[in-house]
């Protein structure tokens, strides 16, 4: 990839096509060159120094497990807001568990005259990128794109950011709509829908991860047959959905988008106590096939079958956390 001679952030794959772009990037170009010089001075860091601190922010975030999902179904449901997604993590923390993730719409980043005071992280040539992005790009879309801010922050208190743009990914934005219609309903439609999920969102990765949506859907085929007592179900035809095997097919999409699931205990007899209870399913019970263990808030994990759960929103979805493993 080549850089923009000037501003050094608008990246082409070829001399030709930075000129054929040229009359859209010289309205920002300027702007964009003085974003990188004050990048460069608070750093005391060369240009080149400051694109490669670029790659080294967006890289640790996005090596952090669901991050990018987290960020872009934020950056989805307030799309309207022309929002910006702020992010911001103290240096060091490997697993990603100290990221903090703010949404700031366009009332604020644009609304406010004050916001850059009040904000030392943002400044008037950040304001102007995306002024130019949300109004002026005509590659930029709204329904298509979305931009976000990541900070790094060390002890010292400087920040090593980014700030960019990033396409809205389908296959995420589907499977929380399945998710969600799957935990109100056991319609056969919304089964399928999933099937063609685990299909579709792994179509274009690798071997392994087709694979690996090839051993999900036979594992919802086996456990319809083997636990709940539905009729055997060839290879490639769709099981006859229930309240738990629905359980089952919500808590592996979302695992597969590597978020958490949220649930709360519901129909438990011997353990009435605990119905009502809230937590975080952290895998399936290494000993019995037919029950996946709960973190419940305050620590205590116990051992649930899937149909005494409903997957619960809290707020937004969440990252795992931890480190993405390549093929993961």
């Amino acid at each position: 990839l080549r850089y923009c001679g000037r501003c050094k952030t608008a990246m082409y794959c070829s001399r030709e096509c930075g000129k054929a772009h040229w009359t859209v990037h010289k309205r920002i170009c300027e702007i964009a060159r003085k974003t990188t010089e004050e990048a460069s001075s608070s750093t005391g860091g060369r240009k080149k120094d400051v694109l490669q601190t670029h790659v080294q922010v967006y890289g640790f975030f996005a090596s952090v497990k669901g991050f990018v999902c987290e960020m872009g179904l934020l950056a989805w449901k307030y799309r309207r807001d022309s929002p910006l997604i702020y992010a911001s993590a103290p240096e060091g923390n490997a697993d990603g568990s100290k990221i903090q993730i703010r949404v700031v719409p366009r009332t604020a980043w644009d609304g406010d005259p004050n916001f850059s005071k009040n904000n030392f992280w943002f400044t008037e040539n950040h304001r102007a990128v995306l002024r130019h992005n949300f109004d002026e790009n005509p590659l930029f879309r709204a329904g298509e794109h979305y931009m976000h801010h990541l900070a790094l922050i060390g002890e010292d208190g400087i920040h090593r950011s980014s700030i960019g743009s990033d396409t809205f990914t389908v296959s995420s934005i589907r499977g929380t709509e399945i998710v969600d219609a799957l935990t109100v309903a056991t319609e056969p439609k919304d089964l399928a829908d999933a099937f063609a999920w685990f299909e579709s969102a792994f179509l274009t990765s690798g071997s392994q991860a087709q694979a690996n949506a090839q051993v999900q859907m036979e594992s919802i085929r086996g456990r319809s047959n083997q636990l709940y007592g539905g009729r055997y179900t060839p290879e490639g035809s769709i099981p006859i959905p229930t309240r738990a095997l629905n359980n089952d097919v919500t808590y592996m999409m979302v695992g597969s988008l590597c978020l958490k699931f949220h649930v709360q205990l519901v129909g438990l007899r011997s353990a009435a106590h605990l119905n009502g209870r809230e937590g975080v399913i952290r895998e399936p019970d290494p000993v019995n096939p037919e029950r996946y263990e709960v973190r419940l808030d305050g620590g205590e994990i116990v051992s649930v079958k899937s149909i005494n759960f409903v997957h619960i929103h809290r707020g937004e979805y969440t990252r795992q956390g931890g480190v993405l493993v390549a093929g993961i």
